[in-house]
């Protein structure tokens, strides 16, 4: 699933106020004797693990990739706070025996280190659908994840909570939620929480083409479905080895190349544009077109940005 810049700024902004956990209340300024201060909740086990297949698995696995001194980041201790919380509200229920078979997914897909990137890997399949909304209509909510199948959560900011409702009409004004828990859990795309039906555009809520619909671009396709020669079709991205172009490019690890879909290129490898590198960075001497990949393990670890 993919975030935006927009949307991750905005969902990191809302972090703070997502927060449900009780704050130490102010001491007395008549009082000497500094207060307490709480031990925090321990996170929920079952949002720990969902958390830790989300973020802590791909960081350990990177750094066993780069090495001890690669710097990694990780938003599982985040994530997990806000599901918890969620949970202890009852706004939220989660699969057990599905976030199992996320952390196996996820181990399973990161075998080897042709993946490493400064974005977090692509999600599993097993990894999606994982956190159940229990708001009814009307409920107040912080985000769309709390909210019944078929509900997202309008008007939710980072400064005050929404409140579910069912999604904007095509043709009406329509929003993209600011919602941390989403970007935390990976599920700012979650095809159960529609802010429109159709596709939010610019503030407007654009009807999408169903499958051999005319399109112009794939955000004009229904989910799941892309713009290739025109049409909205139900088509896998081309793999290493088959034919590609600007309207149909590569699956991820992969870019087209004079029409063929290629590896991403390692460190030292020529190149000259960023995204023929894992890396997603050529470095070049000033005045040259060509220069060689930088070294994916020398970038940031990834945080809550997903593959395009």
């Amino acid at each position: 699933m993919t975030l935006g810049p927009r949307r991750l700024g905005t969902a990191l902004l809302c972090f703070q106020s997502l927060s449900l956990a009780a704050a130490e209340p102010p001491s007395s300024a008549a009082s000497p004797v500094p207060r307490a201060v709480a031990a925090p909740t321990p996170a929920n086990p079952l949002a720990q693990r969902l958390c830790d297949a989300l973020h802590a698995i791909p960081a350990s696995r990177r750094q066993e990739c780069c090495g001890a001194g690669a710097a990694v980041q990780t938003l599982a201790s985040a994530c997990a706070s806000q599901l918890s919380a969620l949970l202890r509200r009852g706004s939220i229920g989660l699969h057990a025996s599905g976030i199992d078979r996320c952390a196996a997914a996820t181990q399973s897909a990161l075998d080897g280190c042709s993946w490493v990137r400064p974005l977090l890997p692509e999600l599993p399949a097993a990894c999606a659908g994982l956190v159940d909304g229990r708001l009814k209509p009307g409920a107040a909510c912080r985000s769309s994840l709390e909210c019944v199948d078929g509900l997202y959560c309008r008007g939710a900011s980072e400064d005050r909570p929404g409140a579910c409702r069912p999604p904007a009409p095509a043709g009406a004004a329509c929003e993209l939620p600011a919602d941390a828990l989403a970007a935390f859990t990976r599920a700012a795309d979650d095809p159960r929480h529609p802010s429109c039906d159709g596709r939010c555009e610019r503030g407007r809520c654009l009807p999408v083409a169903l499958s051999g619909g005319a399109c112009a671009s794939s955000a004009l396709c229904a989910n799941g479905l892309r713009c290739i020669g025109g049409k909205c079709e139900a088509r896998p991205l081309p793999r290493i080895g088959e034919d590609c172009s600007v309207g149909n490019p590569c699956e991820a690890l992969a870019f087209c190349d004079a029409g063929k879909c290629s590896p991403l290129k390692g460190a030292g490898a020529p190149c000259r544009l960023p995204f023929e590198c894992r890396a997603l960075a050529c470095e070049k001497t000033p005045g040259k077109s060509t220069g060689t990949c930088a070294d994916a393990c020398a970038a940031p670890g990834p945080s809550v940005l997903t593959p395009r």
